[in-house]
């Protein structure tokens, strides 16, 4: 702990024994407390100090993450929901590739409403498998591959049985889909961070059901 920082602490403590809340001492150097406004703004003018901030209180709301990332960024990570999904953004031309469990093409949140052309430069391919035709694919998922386990046994589709990969995927480059709620709370627009940039899939990892009846992740 800095010099500073400690005589700001043990001054605050003074008057407060219960002010400090936490001391950060890896990532920076600084610390959290219950401050009046007048101590703020005090201790905003003392030497050394960087910045004084207030602590925001959000609520957990499932369609307005990437809002409350947005509200909290001086650079704006992504479009606000109000917008339309338009292929003319810079990101119809960013490919996301998701290395995981595969996907669930049917999702409301891979449609390719509003999507230009595929992007020439792309040389991936859409691999069918069972369950999977190439017709599951569109402008929006515009490449599926799986490949064989460690143990020699096929994943013999894209297709997501475990949820894992489909969820990374729309939480990364989901469309906007309306009226999406958590049982009834959060009711919103639900998107991706880049919800128009297209996406790659390769399922590297399913599960198995093996000789006592359980499930197992490979």
């Amino acid at each position: 702990m800095r010099k500073d920082q400690a005589q700001l602490i043990t001054s605050l403590l003074k008057r407060n024994s219960k002010a400090l809340v936490y001391t950060y001492t890896n990532g920076f150097c600084g610390f959290s407390a219950r401050l009046t406004a007048e101590e703020a703004r005090s201790i905003a003018q003392s030497p050394g100090v960087v910045s004084v901030f207030p602590d925001p209180i959000l609520q957990l709301q499932t369609t307005r993450s990437w809002d409350f990332l947005d509200s909290m960024s001086y650079k704006k990570i992504s479009p606000s929901t109000t917008d339309k999904q338009s292929s003319s953004s810079n990101e119809a031309d960013t490919i996301i590739g998701f290395i995981d469990s595969g996907i669930w093409p049917e999702s409301p949140s891979f449609n390719d409403n509003g999507m230009g052309p595929i992007p020439t430069r792309w040389k991936g391919k859409c691999q069918e498998g069972f369950d999977f035709s190439y017709t599951n694919c569109n402008r929006k998922i515009i490449g599926v591959r799986f490949y064989k386990d460690v143990f020699g046994r096929p994943f013999l589709s894209g297709r997501d049985n475990l949820g894992h990969g489909s969820h990374v995927a729309s939480t990364a480059s989901g469309s906007r889909v309306e009226n999406i709620s958590y049982y009834g709370q959060a009711t919103g627009t639900a998107r991706g961070g880049s919800p128009s940039s297209r996406i790659s899939v390769y399922k590297v990892m399913d599960s198995i059901h093996n000789e006592d009846g359980v499930d197992s992740l490979v």
